[in-house]
């Protein structure tokens, strides 16, 4: 099975567009900020996690698949992610508590990590009772403490993050993947399970 990762779009549609063309992978992978303005069309499912300040309306259009913090599987591959940016006052909160904090919860807020969205990652990890994930998508860097934690839960095989320089190190039994963006060569990347 070939999956395509590809790095952070930044409105970069077409690159993405041209590179499933000719990559043809089974599944598609992709870092935000996505930056798209209109609905993304591939033509088939892929799935990504959000950046900070997203056409959200136009994502919820494409026929991509947001991870938020959810774990999927995929023929015999199980991945995950976090969407949006950890911000050291929003990780406390959940959503609810935020939103009475500040009276309203807008869509200027969507692009962070609330505190829901680790735990929700860790104990849906933990109920379905599997060994690893093969992949854990994220837009920030590895080595964050919160990150770091669920990768400790998880145990990935491949950590994928946005990167501005193309990196390749081991974590433990894990490889952490730093994708440059998606207009440059080294923007994309392909595993074979």
């Amino acid at each position: 099975m070939e999956i395509l990762a590809v790095g952070s779009l930044n409105g970069e549609v077409d690159r993405l567009k041209g590179l499933v063309e000719v990559s043809d992978p089974e599944l598609t992978l992709v870092l935000g900020p996505i930056g798209a303005e209109e609905p993304v069309k591939l033509g088939r499912r892929w799935f990504y996690v959000h950046g900070k300040d997203e056409n959200l309306e136009a994502l919820s259009s494409s026929d991509g698949i947001d991870i938020l913090s959810r774990i999927f599987r995929f023929k015999d591959i199980t991945f995950s992610g976090l969407s949006g940016y950890i911000h050291p006052q929003m990780k406390r909160f959940t959503r609810r508590e935020w939103a009475k904090l500040k009276g309203k919860f807008s869509s200027r807020y969507s692009g962070y990590v609330f505190q829901e969205d680790i735990v929700n990652i860790k104990t849906t990890f933990e109920n379905l009772n599997i060994e690893r994930l093969d992949i854990f998508l994220t837009l920030e860097n590895p080595r964050k403490r919160e990150i770091m934690e669920i990768v400790e839960i998880t145990r990935p095989r491949f950590v994928l993050y946005p990167s501005s320089t193309f990196s390749k190190v081991s974590i433990g039994e894990t490889t952490a993947i730093g994708l440059e963006p998606a207009s440059s060569p080294r923007g994309k990347y392909v595993l074979r399970f």
